[in-house]
């Protein structure tokens, strides 16, 4: 019985006032990056997404009385720009960036860009997010099983009342005002990152075999479009995989493997943009904006890699 006695040095933790963030230990379990471990940026971020919806007490300034609760930011959803978080945290903004969007991809957030007024004038791209609370609840409470299966356990919930007390690696409050209306909603950020680094294809766990023959290849093709239309949305659909789009995928996916193309198409979602646009050529014609082939092509791989493709 001894054991379960106070300690001292319990009794000195036990009469702080800790405040902050919350991780439940599920989420490491939940949240990972496609290599299969946990992803620590995005569950920061959750974590500090979450406590600003958790609702804040209202208390008599006089008396102690809970008065009732209020939430804690000013519009209708939290409003926090990637540069904010990245101050908070040391992270870098397209860390930042990126981890918010994979958090987006897992359906665990929701992501809208807006144009709002300010004193200076309209602003756009400005970033609200808010948490899918289904989805939440679901990482929060389920409960591990055998062969990686899981199970959501039952939880009773009261409600609230007045009587209650680098290349590309896996890598208070703003002032809030009126809100016009909301811009398209494209993943992208006025400001554009300059920051450079030196790995850009090498910076993943397991190295794919550059001397293995492209026709011993087995390649998953619908998880491999699948992340090019989610990391570049931007970019035109792939509607026919056709055979010469096969054999080109094959051919290129000897210097790749899942990890490493969902790193180079994160790197030219954050450092490419001008691949995504029709723009004027001078000529009084239109470059189109590329697509999955171009992607796949020696000449783009090597510009990336090399940061020439980066927007100027």
């Amino acid at each position: 019985m001894n054991n379960l006695l106070m300690t001292e040095t319990v009794n000195q933790i036990g009469r702080m006032n800790i405040t902050g963030n919350v991780i439940p230990a599920n989420w490491w379990h939940h949240i990972k990056m496609p290599s299969g471990k946990p992803d620590n940026i995005g569950i920061i971020l959750l974590s500090e997404i979450i406590y600003w919806y958790r609702p804040a007490e209202i208390r008599d300034e006089f008396t102690g009385e809970l008065q009732g609760w209020r939430k804690r930011f000013q519009s209708d959803k939290l409003q926090r720009s990637y540069q904010s978080f990245a101050d908070q945290f040391g992270f870098t903004k397209r860390e930042v960036t990126e981890a918010i969007k994979r958090l987006k991809a897992k359906g665990v957030i929701t992501l809208e860009f807006r144009t709002i007024n300010t004193v200076s004038g309209p602003c756009n791209n400005v970033v609200f997010l808010e948490p899918v609370v289904e989805c939440i609840q679901e990482i929060t409470n389920s409960i591990p099983l055998i062969n990686n299966q899981t199970k959501i356990e039952s939880v009773s919930v009261t409600g609230l009342t007045s009587k209650r007390d680098r290349g590309y690696v896996e890598t208070g409050q703003p002032p809030h005002t009126e809100v016009i209306a909301p811009t398209s909603k494209r993943e992208t950020n006025t400001e554009i990152t300059t920051e450079t680094t030196t790995e850009i294809i090498d910076s993943t766990s397991g190295e794919p075999d550059d001397n293995k023959p492209s026709s011993k290849i087995k390649l998953n093709y619908e998880k491999i479009i699948d992340s090019y239309h989610e990391i570049l949305p931007d970019m035109p659909a792939v509607k026919v995989l056709t055979d010469e789009r096969k054999r080109k995928l094959k051919s290129f996916w000897i210097k790749f493997n899942q990890e490493r193309w969902v790193n180079y198409l994160s790197y030219i979602g954050s450092h490419c943009r001008w691949m995504m646009e029709d723009r004027d050529n001078g000529r009084g014609g239109t470059w189109r904006r590329k697509n999955l082939d171009y992607l796949i092509t020696e000449r783009c791989y090597v510009a990336v890699k090399e940061e020439r493709a980066n927007d100027k």
